[in-house]
């Protein structure tokens, strides 16, 4: 057995705040968690112009559209961003706000017809912060997602509903007295910078733990803050709980005495449980399978060959969803079996 620990792994996880804005320390202290209202409602509008999201640069100018959704939007965002009713209808109200938060130009301006409608709740889960070394620039990367609400005001119940739309958010922000937050947006994209994928893996190498079985032939990543010492190592692979019980994992394989595949386990799982959220990667060969159980997120991951079933369970109390509902997908990708050639 072989387990690589990298870098800052330990408990790195919690430490980060998965889907909570990082705090960079610099001679000053800069609190980003403030930015996280103005954020969200940027990437808000800005996937709601069209087929393709907004681009917001510094020399660029803002649409339409954009302008249209950001206010509309803001009418029931947080309330420390200032957006009050009367900026729809007034011109004036409404350049002098975007001139504060957007270093950008402006179209010419006309009145918002407030039509009623209800917009799910869209933000950014921060992965990664870069604070400049004078303090007055910051540039923020994390992933998209769709709820119910912000996600460090979601009941269990909402986090477990949380949709992430597989693309990830770029935003660049600099230092101004005048802007509501006292900072303005600078840049937003999604999914153009060439370092995000270096970012994502960057992320999940320091807050996950590679677990390498020889002899029994599999490999796993998953979550560092299952410590040595909660780890127990068996004939059949490897198992560890957090002291408080609030969280497990376990990988192991075993004899395919049933003659079972992959999409028969699904299969069996499903009618087990209808309400069971499956997928199978037909290019890793991985099926998983997430329940909900007595207040638990369970997610089970499964490998089956011809003579071996492989399979990795991650289980959490949903109070913890927020630091654990990403990992499945990694650990999903980075699950591999000698016997399949792949990993």
């Amino acid at each position: 057995m072989v387990k690589n620990r990298n870098g800052l792994a330990l408990f790195m996880a919690l430490v980060l705040a998965l889907c909570g804005i990082m705090t960079c320390a610099q001679a000053e202290e800069t609190d980003l968690n403030t930015l996280t209202p103005l954020v969200d409602l940027t990437a808000s509008a800005a996937m709601r112009v069209g087929e393709s999201p907004e681009i917001i640069s510094a020399d660029g100018t803002l649409s339409e559209t954009f302008i249209h959704n950001f206010f509309l939007i803001g009418q029931k965002a947080d309330a420390s961003l200032g957006i009050t009713a009367d900026m729809l209808t007034d011109t004036s109200k409404q350049g002098t706000y975007l001139k504060n938060t957007f270093s950008c130009s402006l179209p010419s301006l006309d009145g918002i017809l407030s039509t009623g409608e209800n917009y799910d709740y869209i933000g950014v889960c921060i992965m990664d912060a870069d604070l400049s070394a004078d303090g007055k620039s910051v540039r923020l990367i994390g992933n998209l997602y769709q709820a119910n609400g912000r996600l460090d005001q979601l009941t269990e119940d909402e986090y477990a509903e949380v949709r992430w739309l597989d693309k990830r958010a770029v935003m660049d922000f600099v230092k101004d007295s005048a802007a509501p937050l006292g900072w303005k947006v600078s840049s937003f994209s999604v999914d153009a910078e060439l370092d995000m994928e270096e970012t994502t893996l960057t992320y999940f190498n320091e807050t996950m733990v590679e677990y390498i079985n020889t002899n029994l032939g599999f490999a796993i990543q998953y979550p560092a803050v299952f410590t040595d010492d909660t780890l127990t190592e068996s004939q059949d692979g490897i198992s560890a709980k957090l002291a408080d019980g609030t969280a497990s994992f376990f990988a192991k394989k075993t004899s395919n005495s049933s003659s079972w595949t992959l999409e028969k386990v699904i299969d069996a799982r499903k009618q087990q449980d209808p309400d069971a959220d499956t997928l199978i990667n037909e290019i890793s060969g991985c099926g998983r399978v997430v329940t909900q159980q007595d207040g638990r997120t369970v997610v089970d991951i499964y490998i089956v060959t011809t003579q071996w079933v492989y399979q990795a369970q991650l289980s959490y109390a949903n109070s913890l969803a927020m630091d654990f509902s990403l990992y499945s997908d990694y650990m999903m990708n980075s699950f591999s079996a000698d016997e399949l050639g792949i990993g």
